[in-house]
């Protein structure tokens, strides 16, 4: 990168070692679909790649509610609100963040009139695990090249 004009210096990093967590289950499923057709074949993929999206997914959950509008400026206060849609002089809908930090919560609770009840949806993600998965099929697939050679 030097020749192209860029000084690249690492700060910090993580390093993943390979653990076959899931070397069985991708296998199972891998040869299902190598040797299934139709649905059978479907499923095995679908198996795949849930386990796959499962591990890859976002760590944001949305969540829809609906509100009195006399009650907005509570949710403004304490939720990261990605839209309000008015329903009527009465309602609104909001889409809003679910999986609010603990800490900031409390911190509001401590100012605020009234409390704020928490509704907490944590997401369990792991890219490391994620790309694993993804590495393993590939695997699999210099495994079968290597055998038919």
């Amino acid at each position: 990168m030097v020749k192209l004009g860029y000084n690249i210096q690492l700060i910090s990093g993580y390093e993943y070692s390979k653990y076959p967590f899931f070397i069985k289950y991708i296998d199972y499923f891998y040869a299902i679909t190598e040797k299934s057709v139709g649905a059978a074949r479907f499923i095995a993929k679908m198996h795949l790649n849930q386990l796959y999206g499962f591990f890859g997914r976002s760590l944001k959950i949305l969540e829809t509610i609906n509100v009195y509008n006399y009650d907005l400026p509570k949710y403004m206060s304490s939720r990261i609100i990605r839209s309000i849609i008015e329903i009527n002089k009465e309602i609104s809908t909001l889409l809003m963040d679910s999986n609010i930090n603990h800490d900031i919560l409390n911190e509001l609770n401590a100012n605020l009139e009234h409390r704020i009840d928490p509704v907490f949806q944590l997401v369990k993600s792991n890219v490391a695990i994620a790309a694993a998965v993804t590495s393993y099929r590939k695997d699999i697939r210099k495994r079968k090249q290597k055998i038919v050679k």
